[in-house]
């Protein structure tokens, strides 16, 4: 599978063995284990050209401007809510359904941009590449999660030491 991955680190990734890989899924997200380091590439988006073809009949491809679950926007689609400063503040799953707030954490940046991507029903991931979680979450990540976490979840875990 082909895809536009986001990691949390501008660090090169050394050349991939077999060994680092600890976890993948069939959305394409790959936890990995470098020497020690946990590292969690998330699949945002399927790459598909006339080369490249679709492992999935479903969800925009390539860069195409689609909803936070990857699907074409529609007056259906959940929304992450902002304040007049533009910071998150809550998550509406659908229209009719009571939006939620709660304060959120953001790492990696500001997390004032546009969301682009949920690999998760309460992470996010903005254009500019913040990692965005519910504070209760986050807290709960850094105190209680094990170590040996490697799916979509576990990438909370790499900002705890962010803001230590």
């Amino acid at each position: 599978m082909v895809s536009i991955y986001y990691k949390t680190s501008i660090e090169p990734l050394p050349p991939l063995r077999e060994e680092y890989i600890q976890y993948a899924d069939l959305q394409g997200h790959i936890g990995l284990n470098i020497n020690g380091q946990r590292r969690i590439l998330l699949a945002v988006r399927q790459i598909v050209t006339d080369k490249i073809p679709a492992r999935y009949n479903w969800g925009v491809t390539n860069c195409g401007i689609s909803d936070l679950e990857g699907s074409a926007p529609n007056p259906s689609s959940s929304k992450l809510l902002r304040d007049d400063r533009h910071r998150p503040i809550g998550f509406c799953y659908r229209p009719g359904i009571p939006c939620e707030t709660e304060p959120y954490v953001t790492l990696f940046g500001p997390g004032s941009n546009d969301v682009v991507f949920m690999p998760d029903p309460d992470i996010f991931v903005d254009a500019d590449g913040a990692l965005i979680v519910p504070q209760a979450r986050y807290e709960d990540a850094c105190r209680n999660w094990l170590n040996d976490i490697y799916g979509p979840t576990a990438i909370i875990l790499e900002g705890c030491k962010q803001r230590d």
